[in-house]
């Protein structure tokens, strides 16, 4: 062979040992592409069906015995309201003897609190359950499903709450990604996260209104980031006017000067109250005002607050006999409570020169996790509220240095939610608390889950967007 002959060969092989890697690689990366989708959409299918089957069997548990629902509470509100009879049955200086609710019969029965499921039944007489705390509001918005039998209403309500929750992960999701089988993909995967997710379960099984409410916070962040202040004012309001401890977001709202959202806000929640007062009149809110002022179970394991914290801390006392208790808890609770709102409401001034769809990240990162501390009630079941500044987190620090620190700070402080803990008895001086332990571990996650939205919300804000803070004039 000449040697011209012999150097084309020599191309040749040389030129085959290159090619034949690069196509294998550019075959390879489709397949691994590929495979990884298919186990992605895979264990979103098992989990999803996991989430179903768990709902369902868990729904009939919970229909079968009907005072282990909180919406049986409800169911039983507006019932009694089509009788022309007060929704809040349980206010304490109305109690009289004889009365299922007075403390005598409670004890005549043999029972630390509450009454035995067997004298729960529907045909029997009104119960002594835990009062409503929900405004009229909310029972007038409930009616139309409570005329029908319980066992549909409680099925109708747990699909409304479902369909709530897919549709803020859908929400979130497709705020963040365009395509189309992202979108999907990541609907699924954080839709059985969530349908799994212990709080938000329990907020199935009890048939309370968090799903709900967080779809309506869920629309208002949308609208803020898409520049609709209008719309963001009325799904707060809405949301204020099923649980009135959100009234406390018109202060940030202020701070932000967001006159739009403010009006709109402020408006809806005060013609929510007028429809209530039109339909119930006075006398049932007078009621709703009583009973709201007498809740004595703010100390309990589930409840996530600043105030149930320092409740819990004082619960071995007796209030009737050291006086100075109750003072000590109003005291702490309101320095703790007024220090958070500050701090939310002053970041909140900061942070309203950044675009918009930065700023309404910012709003809800520190709103969010502020309000459920300073709420009186701060239930297990609110806690997936945070699923939306856990987003907005993990899309802020994208290209902050510090991401992968923060998000696992994050995963850190919320992973002892992931697990079930039962709701003990409320403590009393005879029946303490491990006020410092794992009865308040709810509490913990919550503080530590804020304290990464407001540092990490800060070191954002500061680090990436400084030259559009400037001090509120």
């Amino acid at each position: 062979m000449s040697s011209s002959g012999a150097l084309f060969a020599e191309e040749r092989r040389e030129h085959g040992r290159t090619f034949q890697p690069l196509v294998r690689h550019q075959l390879e990366a489709p397949m691994k592409q590929i495979k990884k989708h298919a186990f992605l959409w895979l264990s979103a299918l098992l989990l999803l069906f996991s989430a179903t089957v768990q709902r369902l069997t868990a729904g009939e548990e919970t229909v079968a015995a009907p005072p282990s629902s909180d919406f049986y509470k409800f169911y039983l509100s507006a019932r009694r309201a089509d009788d022309g009879r007060s929704i809040y049955w349980i206010i304490p200086p109305k109690i009289k003897p004889g009365d299922p609710c007075h403390p005598d019969s409670i004890r005549k029965l043999g029972q630390p609190e509450g009454i035995t499921e067997d004298r729960l039944t529907l045909g029997g007489p009104i119960p002594c359950l835990a009062p409503n705390l929900n405004p009229p509001f909310f029972t007038l918005l409930l009616t139309p499903i409570t005329k029908l039998h319980y066992e549909l209403a409680w099925w109708i309500w747990a699909a409304i709450s479902t369909a709530a929750t897919i549709a803020s992960m859908w929400l979130i999701i497709k705020t963040f990604y365009t395509e189309l089988k992202k979108q999907t993909l990541g609907t699924a995967l954080l839709c059985a996260l969530m349908l799994l997710y212990y709080p938000n379960f329990t907020d199935f099984t009890l048939g309370q209104v968090g799903s709900v409410l967080l779809l309506f916070i869920t629309l208002a962040w949308r609208d803020l980031r898409n520049e609709h202040e209008y719309r963001m004012g009325l799904w707060l309001g809405i949301a204020a006017s099923l649980k009135p401890f959100l009234l406390i977001l018109a202060l940030p709202i202020l701070a932000q000067r967001n006159w739009k959202a403010l009006i709109a806000f402020g408006s809806t929640a005060a013609l929510a109250l007028s429809a209530g007062l039109l339909w119930y009149g006075w006398p049932i809110h007078a009621d709703y005002k009583e009973v709201a002022n007498h809740v004595t179970w703010t100390a309990s394991n589930w409840n996530a607050s600043l105030i149930g914290f320092v409740n819990r801390a004082f619960s071995s006392f007796d209030s009737s006999e050291h006086p100075w208790v109750r003072t000590a808890v109003t005291g702490i609770s309101v320095v703790l409570c007024a220090i958070t709102l500050g701090w939310c409401t002053w970041m909140c001034a900061r942070t309203r020169k950044l675009p918009i769809t930065d700023r309404a990240d910012h709003f809800f990162m520190h709103t969010i996790p502020a309000t459920l501390l300073i709420s009186p009630l701060a239930w297990l079941y609110y806690l997936p509220w945070l699923c939306l500044p856990a987003a907005a987190l993990w899309h802020l620090s994208q290209s902050h240095p510090a991401a992968r620190t923060m998000k696992l700070a994050l995963f850190a402080s919320m992973v002892a939610t992931i697990f079930p803990i039962l709701m003990k008895s409320i403590p009393t001086p005879r029946n303490p608390t491990i006020w410092w332990g794992h009865d308040s571990l709810y509490f913990y996650a919550l503080t530590a889950a804020s304290i990464v939205f407001f540092s990490s919300a800060r070191l954002i804000a500061f680090g990436t967007s400084r030259m559009h803070l400037k001090e509120p004039s």
